[in-house]
């Protein structure tokens, strides 16, 4: 698991960056899209697997598109896509230490949802 602080929890990160409830909404939606894609690759690479690549992009469709018989291609916004929307949409820079604290939330949370296996 990749953390740029290692104290960043999922516990944690919310309260540690002050994060505001419009900031909350943003984290979430970057979070189901981080937990869509991590999965994606959890469940696909793995042999035992019960999710076919047909069964995870009828699940998914607006995320994915089918690259090959056993391959999806990711179409959907990424959690930096969906970080960028807000920043922008606020007239904001997304190069500053704001962005990274919110990438920072999203990892940590998403990092822990992907480690249970919750579907979003």
């Amino acid at each position: 698991m990749y953390h740029e602080n290692e104290n960043d929890t999922f516990k944690n990160v919310l309260p540690k960056y002050k994060i505001t409830r419009a900031e909350k909404r943003v984290i979430n939606k970057a979070v189901k899209a981080y937990q869509i894609h991590l999965l994606k690759n959890i469940i696909l690479r793995e042999e035992d697997t019960e999710w076919t690549v047909d069964e995870y992009l009828a699940r998914y469709p607006d995320h994915f598109t089918k690259h090959s018989p056993t391959k999806l291609r990711f179409v959907g916004e990424s959690p930096a896509d969906i970080l960028d929307a807000y920043f922008i949409s606020k007239g904001e820079s997304t190069w500053c230490t704001r962005w990274f604290n919110l990438a920072r939330c999203v990892i940590a949370i998403g990092e822990h949802k992907v480690k249970f296996k919750k579907l979003p």
